[in-house]
């Protein structure tokens, strides 16, 4: 899911349990969620992304208390994204468009008043 309110990428410590093969660095940090509550940061790790048949690798926080990978603000800075409400449709990576549109199996969140 693609997330503006989200600062930093997240993924489920469920997600990183079934793939033994990837490489976690432990932490123990917090962030807080927009309605006040702790999230808890257990590691960091690069995961595989794969959009479009194409492999991207993503910087990710692990935590227990997230049911879903969230591609947060830094993901999408990172992939230079381009956003376009009226046709429904992002694009990830100028350089080498993947144009993702509404239907689309990748989910995306916006929360009102995120900085863009």
């Amino acid at each position: 899911m693609l997330d503006t309110g989200c600062d930093v990428t997240l993924v489920p410590q469920s997600v990183i349990s079934v793939a033994r093969h990837l490489a976690v660095t432990p932490c123990t940090e917090y962030l807080q969620a927009a309605n006040g509550t702790q999230i808890a940061i257990t590691g960091n790790v690069i995961i595989p992304f794969k959009l479009n048949g194409r492999r991207i690798r993503t910087r990710a926080s692990v935590s227990p208390d997230v049911d879903e990978t969230m591609l947060g603000a830094d993901w999408m800075r990172e992939h230079g994204c381009l956003w376009d409400f009226k046709n429904s449709a992002i694009t990830v990576d100028v350089s080498a468009p993947n144009l993702i549109r509404k239907g689309h199996t990748l989910r995306y969140r916006h929360r009102p008043g995120a900085k863009h």
